[in-house]
Order: C-alpha cells, then structure tokens, then sequence
C-alpha cells in the first residue's frame, strides 16, 4: 500500500491493485468506494450491506469499468431498480 495526501490535507491508503474484478479506482474514488476494497466474508455481513455493497460495486463499474463492464452493470441496475 502507498500513501496518497490530497490538497486538502486528507490522506488515502491506496492498494497497488484492486482485488477481485473491480474496476481501477482513482484516488478521489476511495472516500466513496473504499470500503469495498474491505476483504470481509459475505455471510458474515448483513443482507442489508449485502445489497448495498452489490449497488456500489456496480456503480463502479458504469464509473470506471471498462465499455462492455458499464454496459453490463448499467442493464443490471436499471432491471433490478
């Protein structure tokens, strides 16, 4: 892990690599989806941060993923809305 400090004083951890089949994450992304990068076992979370953990992995992916990974997630999200 290296350390980024944004101007305003505000230090991220940043992961060389992201795990799993996320997207790369900018910097500024990590105050909003870091919490994703979290290896926490699915069965030991709530259905509740299930599904939201489900949401945001896909709006990542329609933010930063590659056209067929958007086009994927964004059918995803508007069928399951």
């Amino acid at each position: 892990m290296q350390s980024l400090r944004r101007p305003g004083g505000q230090q991220f951890d940043v992961p060389k690599e992201v795990p799993g089949c996320l997207p790369f994450m900018k910097p500024e992304d990590y105050q909003f989806f870091g919490f994703l990068l979290n290896e926490e076992n699915e069965e030991e979370v709530s259905p509740e941060e299930q599904k939201e953990r489900k949401i945001m992995k896909l709006l990542l992916k329609v933010k930063n993923g590659t056209p067929p990974q958007r086009k994927t997630a964004l059918r995803q999200l508007t069928d399951k809305a």
